[in-house]
């Protein structure tokens, strides 16, 4: 179970940090906003928002939202929008989506089901659900580290991109320099 909430707590904060976008002097709280947000998920909502938006298949046009013409930020000078995503081949993207949703039922079946599922009044009815549980620990843990992976690729390209936009190739790419017009 230890396993499980690490699992949640890491999908949570990959959720909430692929992707921002908003006046860039609001960012920091559309951030905040979005932490507390992802706080309340349950691993369902998480792994639809992750299947439906980081993980895209291979050559899929990007689906970002309609702005919002009425926001009085929207226009404005100084607006920012960023996304991370994972493109895979249809059929790893299939098969991950699959593993996943065996993953929230997994987990709401150790949760909730546990007991009706084994005789825990007895020693042989302990074992099986021994059993049972160090198989899902495996599961979870290969899952779980699966996501590192992918949160550890997240982190370095958002570095690397901040990197980018720190750097005198990007100020000399969207800003005339003086005598150079």
């Amino acid at each position: 179970m230890l396993r499980l909430q690490q699992y949640e707590r890491l999908l949570k904060a990959l959720v909430a940090h692929q992707q921002l976008e908003g006046p860039v002097g609001k960012l920091e709280s559309l951030q905040a906003e979005k932490v507390a947000k992802q706080a309340k998920q349950t691993l369902g909502g998480l792994v639809t928002q992750l299947t439906g938006s980081y993980l895209s298949v291979t050559g899929e046009q990007a689906g970002g939202k309609d702005l919002d013409a009425s926001d009085p930020d929207v226009g404005q000078i100084g607006w920012m929008s960023f996304r991370f995503r994972m493109e895979l081949p249809e059929a790893e993207h299939s098969r991950i989506v699959q593993e996943l949703s065996e993953l929230v039922l997994l987990r709401n079946e150790l949760v909730h089901h546990l007991i009706e599922k084994f005789d825990v009044w007895t020693l042989a009815g302990c074992q099986k659900a021994i059993d049972h549980l160090m198989s899902s620990y495996d599961l979870i843990d290969h899952h779980y580290k699966s996501l590192v992976s992918w949160a550890q690729a997240m982190e370095q390209s958002r570095a690397l991109t901040s990197s980018f936009l720190n750097s005198q190739a990007f100020l000399d790419a969207f800003l005339e320099q003086p005598g150079e017009a």
